[in-house]
C-alpha cells in the first residue's frame, strides 16, 4: 500500500487524496460525496491548497469555503510537498 492509499483507508474513504507533481494529478483517491472532476494527469487548478503547498514548499492547511473553492464545495485541506534533500519532488 502506497502512502495516498494508506491515509484514504487511514480516513475511512470519507476524504479525498490527491498527489501531483508541480500541476499534474498523479494519483486521485476520492472520497465519498467529495468528487473533484478531475481525473490522472489533469492540471490540479491554481488556487488549490495543493498547489499552494508545491510552491511554497511548506504545509499548508486551509478551510475552503465554497465561494472560493475549485470544487464548488467547502472543504478543509491539507497540502504538504513531499521533499528530497531540501527539494519538491
Amino acid at each position: 500500500m502506497d502512502a495516498a492509499e494508506f491515509y484514504y483507508t487511514l480516513f475511512d474513504g470519507v476524504s479525498t487524496i490527491s498527489m501531483i507533481d508541480s500541476e499534474r494529478v498523479l494519483k486521485l483517491l476520492e472520497g465519498k460525496g467529495l468528487i473533484t472532476g478531475l481525473n490522472v494527469g489533469d492540471i490540479m487548478p491554481a488556487g488549490t491548497v495543493i498547489r499552494e503547498a508545491v510552491r511554497t514548499g511548506k504545509r499548508v492547511t486551509k478551510i475552503m469555503p465554497a465561494h472560493q473553492s475549485k470544487f464548488s464545495y467547502r472543504y478543509i485541506a491539507i497540502g504538504v510537498p513531499i521533499l528530497q534533500s531540501r527539494r519538491i519532488m
